[in-house]
């Protein structure tokens, strides 16, 4: 099996009208990159995925941290990024997140949406996504904009240390705790954030409660107060 000193993990759900475009910019933002898709559709997002060149990695409907899991220990790349594949999240914001990786700034690092409200998101997920960072914040004695971003990347062996558990759309949040509790040094970078091509997959009531309450047991049980290095991108 080759090896790649990157690997993008994107996790799909009948993301059939979008895949194509996200692959093909990604190839041309890191032309060396091994693309995963670890895929859960019924609407050939794996065959167009296959096509556009990348390793297609079949699961049934296990849920998001389940793929990025998949992903992980698939993944031959020293360096490990997760994007969606729903055309949201922006190829040419990568190279800025691996640079923080390869130079020693940051063992995980965050890409941020929220330098203002993004035009893109409903009112509705933003305020979501504001309150449980804030509650993230509040509890962990850490400055986070964004805890549910989906781009974000660290070395493979610090997420291999992690023992990632999460099957769900807590994973996020696991990864976040895991790394504070493990003193790793995280970073938050701006990034750009797009209108979504097809349906959204989240539900909102019942993910944002499933990880409030996460945030609050971890808090509870596990990790303790940290340090969060953040740094702006203007």
């Amino acid at each position: 099996m080759s090896h790649f000193r990157v690997s993008v993990v994107i996790p799909t759900l009948n993301e059939a009208a979008s895949i194509s475009s996200v692959i093909r910019r990604l190839r041309n933002t890191l032309p060396g990159c091994e693309v995963i898709v670890v895929d859960s559709s019924d609407d050939g997002t794996d065959r167009i995925a296959s096509l556009e060149g990348a390793r297609v990695i079949k699961q049934g409907k296990r849920g998001y941290g389940a793929a990025l899991k998949s992903g992980i220990e698939s993944a031959t790349g020293e360096f490990v990024l997760f994007m969606d594949g729903d055309g949201t999240y922006d190829p040419s914001d990568i190279p800025k997140l691996l640079e923080t990786l390869v130079n020693g700034s940051a063992d995980l690092v965050l890409g941020c949406r929220f330098r203002s409200k993004p035009k893109n998101m409903s009112l509705g997920r933003y305020v979501g996504n504001v309150v449980l960072s804030m509650l993230f914040s509040l509890l962990f004695w850490a400055r986070v904009k964004d805890t549910q971003t989906g781009m974000k990347g660290a070395r493979r062996e610090t997420l291999l240390k992690m023992n990632l558990n999460e099957e769900g759309m807590q994973f996020s949040t696991e990864v976040l705790t895991k790394a504070l509790k493990h003193g790793f040094r995280v970073l938050e970078l701006n990034i750009k954030y797009h209108e979504r091509t097809g349906e959204s997959k989240l539900k909102p009531l019942r993910d944002g409660f499933g990880i409030m309450w996460f945030i609050v047991k971890e808090r509870l049980s596990k990790a303790g107060p940290a340090i969060f290095s953040r740094s702006q991108v203007f």
